[in-house]
């Protein structure tokens, strides 16, 4: 059993990506008429969760995986992974990252109202660092998979997921010099991250002994900047409401169905830009 190289397995997802872009649309299309916003907010986990029942969840190919020639296996085990590892990586894919970041928003909020300041303090120091690490893991997993061809997703490193080449021309094995760069490019993602909650921590340090009105200037400096590139006046916005400049937005989108700060499912067609800034 031959594993299949990065090449392959960014085919293989972006070829799914496309169908499930045009499905998101058709389906967001007909949810528009039926007028159902109850449905739309879960349009992205209905569309994927249907597809899976009828590629992986069958023990089918994906499209993207014909496409290639490779499945989903266990290079380890050499065998084709079972129908449980599947559902447990779909689930880790549709929820994992956002269910965590939801629950430890929780438990930060009753950290909070906690009298005990010692306790508290303590308790927010370890859950703002669980905040920071989620995100940059799930990042530096795929920087991990440009550079040394390590599993595409953490959902797939806990599920035992790899991907075998079954047909088709064999891989080299080699890694192309543009994805080592990208992976170069996604480290770097993850030190800017670590940076820029490091420089967000001095600051509410530094704006803690302020009165209320130093507090809402401060709090109105930290989002005038894009968070890709800390650079630009944020002109645009996900459908999960996170902000941006429009430039970095739309290049973000047109490379990974993602949005860069909760990994919700976007597509460039939903993103909005902002007027009258």
């Amino acid at each position: 059993m031959r594993a299949a190289n990065q090449a392959e397995i960014l085919r293989a997802h972006q070829r799914d990506d496309e169908f499930l872009k045009e499905l998101d649309g058709k389906l967001q299309k007909f949810l528009s008429k039926i007028k159902n916003n109850k449905l739309t907010q879960w349009q992205s986990e209905i569309v994927r969760f249907v597809y899976f029942i009828f590629t992986s969840g069958s023990e089918n190919l994906t499209l993207g995986e014909e496409y290639t020639g490779i499945t989903q296996a266990s290079i380890k085990n050499r065998k084709i992974v079972t129908i449980h590892a599947r559902v447990l990586c779909l689930l880790l894919e549709l929820f994992g990252e956002r269910e965590l970041l939801k629950i430890v928003d929780r438990l930060k909020q009753s950290a909070a109202r906690s009298d005990d300041l010692n306790h508290k303090e303590a308790w927010l120091n370890i859950l703002n660092l669980a905040r920071l690490f989620i995100p940059v893991a799930v990042v530096f997993q795929k920087c991990m998979f440009y550079l040394m061809n390590s599993r595409f997703s953490i959902s797939r490193q806990i599920a035992g997921i790899d991907y075998a080449k079954v047909f088709g021309m064999s891989p080299t094995g080699d890694v192309s010099w543009g994805l080592k760069f990208l992976g170069i490019i996604t480290l770097i993602q993850c030190v800017l991250q670590i940076r820029q909650a490091g420089f967000n921590k001095d600051k509410d340090y530094d704006d803690a002994g302020q009165d209320h009105a130093g507090q809402l200037a401060s709090s109105n400096e930290k989002v005038a900047n894009c968070q890709l590139c800390f650079e630009a006046q944020p002109s645009a916005v996900t459908p999960c409401g996170h902000l941006f400049c429009w430039n970095c937005l739309a290049e973000w989108a047109r490379v990974q169905s993602q949005c860069p700060s909760c990994r919700e499912y976007l597509i460039s067609s939903r993103i909005v830009p902002l007027l009258n800034l």
